[in-house]
């Protein structure tokens, strides 16, 4: 009997689809598909705003240190299954926004994307002014980031006063405490030349 090789049926990995095609892009328009786009953005938004309100009340209860991590960005790394530059990141966010509700509050509702909140969050944190960052709305993110630069930068008279008010803190020598007990005391040196 000779072989033959089996009859190969066709497997589909996609899903079946429930009642139509899963996507529709032929049949709807352009702005319809975009309109879609913007409002799973604002869905992403809600439930990353949640995700970092959750982060902050981890934070806050130190589960780092519970749980043995060597940082909070390690932990989220590893409970997430994230990267670790999406740790960073969500931390970071979660930190940033912690003392900015109503930016938090824009995430959450959804009228803000999370890259325009992280970088608003950078804005205000750096110092700038309500009216800048209401002008900031009118900028893409970089334009956003290069206005958080231009606050961040050093004066030199800030640069001055920093190096003014620079300090040096001394400690004495646990030695000079130790006194007779330490290992140049006499005691010591008399001891270790009686055993030779």
């Amino acid at each position: 009997m000779a072989w033959r090789e089996p009859a190969i049926q066709p497997i589909s990995v996609t899903p079946t689809p429930y009642g139509g095609p899963m996507f529709q892009t032929a049949t709807t328009s352009i702005d319809q598909r975009e309109r879609e786009l913007l409002a799973c953005e604002r869905i992403i938004g809600k439930v990353l705003a949640r995700e970092l309100e959750l982060l902050r009340s981890l934070d806050s209860d130190q589960v780092v240190q519970l749980d043995g991590s060597r940082s909070m960005a390690d932990w989220v790394a590893a409970r997430l299954d994230v990267s670790t530059d999406t740790a960073r990141s969500l931390t970071r966010a979660a930190r940033t926004l912690a003392d900015q509700p109503e930016i938090s509050s824009d995430l959450a509702a959804g009228s803000v994307s999370f890259d325009r909140a992280v970088a608003t969050g950078r804005l205000v944190a750096a110092g700038a002014t309500d009216e800048q960052v209401a002008a900031s709305y009118g900028f893409d993110l970089n334009g956003v980031a290069r206005i958080t630069a231009r606050h961040r930068r050093m004066t030199r008279v800030s640069e001055q006063a920093a190096y003014r008010d620079r300090y040096l803190a001394m400690q004495p020598s646990l030695d000079e405490l130790l006194g007779d007990c330490g290992a140049n005391s006499p005691a010591t040196k008399a001891g270790s030349s009686r055993r030779r």
